[in-house]
């Protein structure tokens, strides 16, 4: 009789199994998007100030719109320029001088 009673047991449990490994393979999957999506706006970023630094502010936000960002800031001193990308609601910071 009590073998009766226990039948159900193992389904509930690997059910549970189931749902946690989902949300598990969820959140690892979000993370790593959130992940390359901050690596492409530093990249971006980079890829701007050095364009800024040989050809100015247009030269920055033409490779910036060839990554898919955007300029928020650009300040060049002294042969120093910093640049500020917005990529998708990241934004990254670089900078290069000449």
């Amino acid at each position: 009789m009590a073998r009766d009673r226990d039948s159900g047991q193992a389904l509930g449990l690997l059910m549970m199994v189931v749902a946690i490994t989902a949300v598990m393979v969820i959140a690892v999957g979000h993370t790593g998007s959130v992940l390359i999506l901050h690596q492409r706006a530093r990249s971006a970023a980079d890829a701007a100030a050095l364009a800024a630094v040989t050809g100015g502010r247009l030269a920055a936000e033409v490779t910036c719109r060839a990554n898919g960002c955007r300029v928020v800031r650009l300040r060049s001193t002294a042969g120093r320029v910093e640049v500020i990308v917005d990529l998708a609601g990241v934004q990254a910071r670089a900078s290069a001088s000449s």
